[in-house]
This record gives structure tokens, C-alpha cells and sequence, in this order.
């Protein structure tokens, strides 16, 4: 995530979504007969949050490590919206836009597998850059995460064109002697946890 944007510009993204959600939601409510939001549209709203809360936890804005003030704080109205949503939710009712997101085929890959295959293509990629010692890294993490070595090297292609570094998962606070075992650590605990959720991309053959 080298490069990525600073909390503020993240934040100044998720605005002109939020005000694309609005703006879609008043003009589906005056037609006739009324018609639903157009789902990029509110996906697009998710999609804006979940930057800015992944800009607002990256180590770059931690730089002196969790226990001290970051560099640029969690914007309050995404904050408080946030809050609402986790009202709606301990009434057991569905917010809105969560629910017209969900409407039609939700994505394959949800966030706790996403930061799974985070950690399995971190370790590929520092043991890319010598890291990590491990000349089979591919076979170590399908081994791990029960699925086929295509499957871990088409999750590499994805993570590695977006600009993922396994920096982007190691804390700046971690020394270079403790970057292996962490990477291998968590590496391994992700491929426990995505075989006990069952969903196996590309099931190993056994």
C-alpha cells in the first residue's frame, strides 16, 4: 500500500461518494414508481469507508506505534456513522445501505478472507525479497491453507498488481531480526483459520 492515500484524501473520496449515495437516493424516491439505488453506486460508499479505515490503521500513520497519537485522526462523521450502523445492528435490523448493498450477489471474498490472503502473499513476497528462507514458499503456503499452489499464485498476481509489499502488514515498530517469524506466524494462523471457514477457493487434491 506504498503510495497510498493520506486519511484526509481517503476521506475526501468517501465525501463525494456519500454525497453520489444521497443525491441517488432522493432521485429514487421521487420517481414513479420509486426505484432502488443503483448498487455500483452504493458499493462505491463501502468501498470509500473501508479505504479510509484501512489509510487511518496503516502503519505509516502509526509511525511511533499503536499506543501513541496518529499522525491524522478517524474522521468523526464517518465515525458517528459507523456507530449508527452498529445500532441498527444490535437492534437486529439492517441499516439501508447495508441492506441495498446485500441486495444482489454479494462478493466472493469478504474481508477476514481478504486479510487471510494477505498474509499468505506477504510471505511469498518476502520470501521473494530473501526475507524469508524458503526456496518453496508457493507449496508452504497452499500447504497451509489447504489449496492448490495455482490458487496461492493467482492470489499473488491480484495482491501484487494492486502494490501490496508485505510491508504493508508488518508494523514499523518490528525489528528486521522478528519481520520473518512474524510474516510466518501469521501466515500460518491465517491458513488455520481460512480452512476451519470452509471456503476453499481451489480444494488441494489429497
Amino acid at each position: 500500500m506504498d503510495g497510498a492515500p493520506s486519511v484526509a484524501q481517503a476521506y475526501g473520496q468517501f465525501e463525494r461518494a456519500r454525497a453520489a449515495y444521497m443525491d441517488a437516493a432522493a432521485a429514487c424516491r421521487q420517481s414513479l414508481p420509486p426505484r432502488a439505488i443503483p448498487l455500483e453506486v452504493t458499493r462505491q460508499l463501502f468501498r470509500c469507508s473501508a479505504l479510509v479505515c484501512a489509510c487511518y490503521c496503516h502503519p505509516s500513520n502509526w509511525p511511533d506505534g499503536p499506543q501513541v497519537a496518529p499522525l491524522e485522526p478517524f474522521p468523526p462523521v464517518l465515525a458517528r456513522i459507523c456507530a449508527d450502523f452498529a445500532c441498527y445492528l444490535a437492534a437486529g435490523k439492517l441499516p439501508g445501505p447495508i441492506s441495498d448493498a446485500l441486495a444482489r450477489g454479494a462478493p466472493k471474498t469478504g474481508p477476514e478472507e481478504a486479510r487471510d490472503q494477505g498474509w499468505a502473499v506477504a510471505y511469498l513476497l518476502a520470501a521473494n525479497e530473501g526475507i524469508i528462507a524458503d526456496v518453496k514458499a508457493t507449496a508452504t503456503v497452499a500447504e497451509a491453507f489447504g489449496v492448490e499452489g495455482r490458487t496461492v499464485r493467482r492470489w499473488k498476481k491480484k495482491l501484487a498488481a494492486s502494490g501490496m509489499s508485505w510491508r504493508d502488514m508488518v508494523p514499523d515498530t518490528v525489528s528486521e531480526t522478528e519481520r520473518d517469524k512474524l510474516i510466518s506466524d501469521h501466515m500460518r494462523v491465517a491458513g488455520e483459520r481460512y480452512l476451519k471457514q470452509g471456503r476453499l477457493a481451489t480444494p488441494r487434491r489429497r
